[in-house]
């Protein structure tokens, strides 16, 4: 395998990546949670915080740069691919 087309699936691959895991986050921290009022008061009283539960992105800025730097590497590396 040249290493032209590896370094071209190598980026399509790392593109495909972080654009999925932060269009994943963005949809998240859109949704509403579905959890109630009641589930809500049973975890603060508990002394875990926040266990097996993903929090909000700290920047939905840093989530959105991502998704375009994602999807920028992504069809860089689909174009390489397809030109060779």
């Amino acid at each position: 395998m040249p290493l032209p087309q590896l370094i071209a699936e190598l980026m399509l691959g790392i593109g495909v990546a972080l654009f999925g895991a932060n269009l994943l986050v963005a949809i998240r921290a859109q949704r509403p949670s579905a959890k109630g009022s009641h589930a809500q008061k049973a975890r603060s009283r508990s002394k875990k915080q926040n266990a097996g539960l993903a929090s909000a992105p700290p920047s939905m800025g840093r989530v959105y740069l991502n998704l375009s730097i994602g999807a920028i590497v992504g069809l860089i590396g689909l174009a390489a691919l397809l030109r060779q």
